[in-house]
């Protein structure tokens, strides 16, 4: 898990084995790995059917005992089996609809938006519910919201409680991601998202920076 891009099988390998090895279990029946790369955790998700060996052992090895078990546990699986494609149903996995109820369960409207970018919206919705506000959560917050684009994003603390957001790149929603900041930040703090989409080596830097100095660029002429 702490090496970049694991292995699923592998993993899910060594869960199920793991799994097994515990005393009474009979099989594992349902097994969802959930690995967010951004953050480098993992979720993991899974059921498994167990023995009666797992009784007390002061009602192991008597037969009415066992039957009753049995009868009860039967019932129990069937309902267990019928909630669990729900319970594993994560952002990753789910689509359309599906995908609209975990946005609701989270407070984040689709808004039009490809299944492919809402995901990214709802991973976001449930960083901002569970935001205090800290420089370092918005920071993961916008980083999560920009992942897979060209996008950068930097965070500067200005004095006495404020700081800009300085976003470099593409964004498909800068008005939507304004909102979220404000949404974001803790009150009283001044907070201003900055977006150039301006590649540094094209934009205006003083000397010794990446970008162009004063004798180049449309206005060259002038300034000489």
């Amino acid at each position: 898990m702490l090496i970049k891009n694991p292995d699923r099988g592998v993993l899910e390998s060594v869960f199920r084995d793991r799994i097994l090895g515990t005393p009474g279990i009979k099989d594992v029946t349902a097994l969802s790995l959930d690995y967010q790369g951004s953050t480098r955790t993992l979720r993991v998700s899974w059921a498994a059917s167990a023995d009666v060996v797992r009784l007390a052992t002061q009602l192991q090895g008597k037969p009415r005992t066992e039957a009753i078990v049995r009868v009860l546990a039967r019932q129990a699986q069937e309902l267990e089996d019928a909630a669990w494609p729900i319970l594993l149903e994560t952002v990753e996995t789910a689509a359309g609809v599906q995908l609209d109820r975990l946005g609701r369960l989270v407070g984040q409207a689709r808004g039009g938006r490809t299944d492919a970018g809402f995901r990214l919206w709802i991973r976001a919705r449930v960083l901002l519910n569970r935001s205090s506000g800290t420089p370092e959560q918005i920071l993961t917050l916008f980083t999560t919201l920009t992942a897979g684009s060209a996008a950068r994003v930097v965070n500067e603390e200005q004095y006495p409680a404020g700081f800009v957001l300085r976003v470099r790149g593409p964004l498909d929603e800068p008005r939507a991601l304004a909102d979220v900041l404000h949404a974001a930040k803790l009150g009283g703090v001044r907070a201003i998202l900055e977006h150039l989409h301006t590649p540094p080596a094209a934009a205006f830097s003083f000397a010794g920076g990446p970008g162009l100095g004063f004798n180049a660029g449309a206005i060259a002429s002038a300034v000489e």
